[in-house]
């Protein structure tokens, strides 16, 4: 019985990771030459980067057993296919403990660029050489861009313009390297002054960092020289004459603009649903004052008797006016949704919302929850497909997620004292694009929901609601300090094209 050394490779991903491929033929008899005679037990391990930049080095690897015994000394070659598919060699190693091997760096550049290549083993025991699977390695030009996004990093105890909001900005290297640095530079935005240094960076694992952006300015990134690669440097981007600059729709609250605003149609009575038989919108739940508007919890003036007409399982219920409005006539598919809101300090009651809903019945239509907190955690969603008008089963389970507690930040840290959602304004935002949703607070990235069946255009919804179920919870509202408990504070809303 012959043995033989099989070698598959296999490319890894983008980013430099290594893909390990594990191969087990069995054979017996005489081995047939070319790629890959059948070998009694054979294990052979490659890994190969899959995408290298000018200068960039990179080696082939292995490691190769037979019957889980390891050689050393025993030749492996490398081979190279050029543009006719032949194959030439342009390397030797021998294995070593373990049977490892790895031949030397080399870059793209020596080969002219994206090349293919196979190790090939030899032991002397069979009739043919064993040959890998190919594996090409792509030749790509490094790219630095940056992107200023709208401004969604504000985290405060008081209420704030949105032009003192700072921009997301968001350097990318491509193709990605994990730990390579990034000097920002900025000078005036339109100006030909000379750029000046404003922060130093490093890559995340995806090839990107982060920095604040404002108004004014314009900014450039240099990535530097890294392990062979040359320097690189952005484009100039900045946030004004940008969608991200120019909102579609903006109200910072100098008062109650009808034009803007409605109390939500269709929710001003009692018992629009099975669980708000004795709680309705109401503009007493509203007010607007030193640039915030209020939405809060309160009982009914008008019907201070007990409210009979829910589940008696409920307890003793009182009638509810609640905070529940919504753009007038402004709609929007798509693109960047935005809010600066302090949620309510009372632990349970109401449910303080930021979202969005498209009108009507049947496909394209989305109900997105970009922030909604209990008291104890916030949370964010997406309903789409929302019910036919005539039953039919469209409307889907939700895709939801938790923000983190406290609130903390990644790429743009927020200070321990703002961290509550009750006790400080953040900023929350929906990133809404073809494939789905991306969910921001501060400038941080918190959640990715894929969904590609919303399309239609969606009203933004400011809402602080309880439901029957849910009034036992909350303390005695007709108390002012205890009512206070359950108002939220929206400091103003912003919706940008992408």
């Amino acid at each position: 019985m012959h043995r033989s050394i099989v070698v598959t490779a296999a490319s890894a991903v983008v980013v430099a990771v290594a893909v390990v491929s594990v191969v087990t033929v069995v054979w017996e008899g005489n081995p047939r030459p070319g790629p890959g005679p059948e070998a009694a037990h054979t294990q052979v391990r490659v890994s190969a980067p899959q995408t290298r930049m000018p200068g960039e080095t990179f080696r082939v690897r292995g490691v190769a057993s037979v019957e889980g015994a390891s050689f050393t000394g025993l030749p492996v070659g490398l081979q190279r296919q050029d543009a006719t598919g032949a194959w030439s060699d342009v390397g030797e190693v021998d294995t070593v403990h373990h049977g490892h091997y790895a031949f030397p760096e080399v870059t793209l550049d020596q080969f002219d660029g994206t090349s293919t290549f196979r190790t090939y083993v030899d032991p002397g025991l069979t009739d043919e050489p064993v040959y890998s699977d190919p594996v090409q390695v792509r030749y790509v030009p490094q790219t630095v861009r940056i992107e200023v996004q709208p401004r969604l990093i504000a985290p405060g105890v008081d209420p704030e313009a949105l032009s003192v909001a700072a921009a997301r900005a968001v350097v990318t290297v491509s193709p990605a390297r994990a730990e390579r640095p990034i000097d920002v530079y900025v000078r005036a935005a339109g100006s030909q002054d000379a750029w000046q240094p404003m922060t130093s960076l490093t890559t995340d694992d995806s090839g990107q960092a982060y920095f604040r952006a404002w108004g004014a300015q314009e900014y450039r990134a240099v990535a530097h020289a890294w392990h062979g690669v040359a320097e690189a440097t952005s484009l100039s981007a900045e946030l004004a004459d940008t969608p991200a600059g120019a909102p579609t729709f903006v109200d910072e609250f100098d008062t109650f603009d009808p034009a803007k605003w409605v109390d939500r149609p269709g929710q001003d009575v009692y018992g629009v649903a099975p669980q708000m038989m004795c709680e309705k919108a109401s503009a007493a739940a509203r007010s607007v004052a030193n640039g915030v508007l209020t939405l809060g919890v309160l009982p009914d003036p008008e019907a201070p008797g007990p409210c009979t007409s829910a589940d008696p399982a409920d307890g003793q219920l009182q009638h509810l006016l609640q905070g529940h409005v919504q753009t007038t006539s402004f709609t929007q598919a798509r693109g960047w949704f935005v809010a600066r809101v302090k949620f309510q300090t009372a632990r349970a009651g109401s449910y303080g919302a930021f979202w969005l809903s498209a009108e009507g019945y049947g496909r394209g239509r989305a109900e997105v929850d970009v922030a909604e907190f209990n008291g104890r955690t916030i949370w964010g969603d997406s309903i789409t497909a929302n019910w036919d008008g005539d039953g039919s089963p469209l409307r889907s389970s939700p895709q939801k997620f938790a923000f983190p507690s406290p609130l903390s930040g990644a790429e743009y840290p927020v200070p321990a004292e703002l961290q509550s959602p009750s006790e400080a304004f953040h900023v929350y935002a929906v990133h809404w694009t073809h494939l789905g949703y991306d969910f921001y607070y501060d400038g941080n990235l918190v959640a990715s929901l894929q969904d590609q069946s919303a399309y239609k255009p969606s009203r933004v919804i400011l809402s602080n609601l309880t439901r029957d179920w849910n009034q036992k919870n909350m303390r005695d509202l007709s108390d002012p300090e205890h009512a206070v408990e359950q108002q939220i504070y929206v400091d103003w809303v912003a919706v940008y094209e992408d």
